[in-house]
């Protein structure tokens, strides 16, 4: 055989042997889809539109459920695709042609975490907004595996928050109950309890600077030819206090120094002794810039005007029933230095 036909024949052989295998090949039926390379064509950008038409192709090799469906749709699936899928599961559609091959879909990377919690909240999941959440109520949420830190914050209370951290570690459902409504208890407790201080301030207010205990010492006092020295008192508390008004104590004794005789303790017998709890009734004097006071002793009707000198000086002037200043017999006001002793 000449060399041209040879080399004729070697031409011919290798077409024939490569269009066999063409054809081979062409006909070697497709493996349906997994699980799990669904979900890599997916995550790896491939679009829905994309994937479905793979799966028509070819078939897939895996159930459609709930579950799978959530995971499908995190990845990226749409409505469209998730009911091509479950045409072409198992059982539904044509069938597909089997094939040996044993199944090898990639291990899930997610899982579900239930969030549940006791008052009604603004949630956020690893610091992202997750919306809001009604008392009672749950939502799930899908998360890669690892840690995470859910937050909810009341919508009532803008201070009152709770925090969960845990793990999601397996596909099955995972568990979060945040315990919202005692928090917001004290939130509320603490707000109401400010609110009321606060109103209690501004009720104080007028009479803040007078609430307290206060006392005047007169020494060297003479009756006859016996000394002695007496203490005066008011004491406010703020309970006592109404509107504009505020009821106190008024209260006096003497002391005698010397000489401790019969003769000397008749002599200040009318002045001696000791008064307690007489009652005082304080009212804002506001044109004047204090506070008029009037007391009843065995009768008499005693009036003062009241007014700070300092935080723990106050002078109580004597005055008639028009408010004017009464005078000793050198024509002085009769008055008198006050100093705060307790609080």
């Amino acid at each position: 055989m000449g060399t041209r036909p040879c080399l004729l024949l070697a031409v011919l052989l290798i077409a024939t042997a490569s269009l066999a295998s063409t054809f081979a090949h062409a006909q070697k039926p497709r493996e349906p889809l997994t699980e799990g390379e669904v979900m890599r064509l997916l995550q790896g950008g491939v679009a829905p539109q994309r994937v479905g038409k793979l799966a028509r192709e070819s078939g897939i090799g895996f159930e459609m459920n709930p579950a799978v469906e959530r995971d499908l749709r995190s990845a990226g699936a749409d409505d469209q695709l998730l009911q091509t899928l479950r045409e072409q599961a198992p059982g539904k559609g044509p069938a597909k042609p089997k094939t040996e091959t044993p199944k090898t879909g990639a291990p899930a990377t997610t899982g579900i975490l239930l969030i549940t919690v006791d008052a009604a909240c603004k949630l956020a999941v690893d610091g992202e907004d997750a919306g809001e959440l009604a008392a009672g109520a749950a939502k799930r949420v899908n998360l890669a595996f690892g840690e995470h830190l859910v937050r909810a914050l009341s919508t009532e209370e803008p201070t009152a928050a709770v925090e969960w951290t845990g793990r999601v570690e397996k596909a099955e459902q995972a568990l979060a109950h945040l315990k919202l409504a005692e928090k917001l208890a004290l939130a509320k407790a603490a707000r109401e309890k400010a609110a009321a201080d606060a109103a209690e301030k501004e009720r104080l207010k007028p009479f803040s600077g007078i609430l307290g205990k206060w006392n005047h010492v007169r020494e060297g006092l003479k009756a006859g030819d016996c000394i002695y020295s007496d203490e005066m008192s008011y004491e406010f508390r703020p309970e006592s206090m109404q509107g504009d008004k505020i009821e106190g104590e008024a209260g006096y004794r003497t002391t005698r120094f010397s000489p401790d005789t019969s003769e000397c303790r008749d002599a200040f017998l009318p002045t001696q002794g000791e008064s307690t709890g007489i009652r005082v009734v304080l009212s804002l004097d506001r044109e004047n810039g204090g506070y008029a006071s009037s007391s009843t002793v065995d009768g008499e009707v005693f009036r003062q005007f009241i007014r700070l000198i300092s935080p723990t000086r106050l002078e109580v002037i004597a005055v008639d029933e028009s408010g004017k200043p009464l005078t000793s017999g050198d024509g002085k006001p009769m008055s008198a230095i006050y100093t705060k002793v307790s609080p």
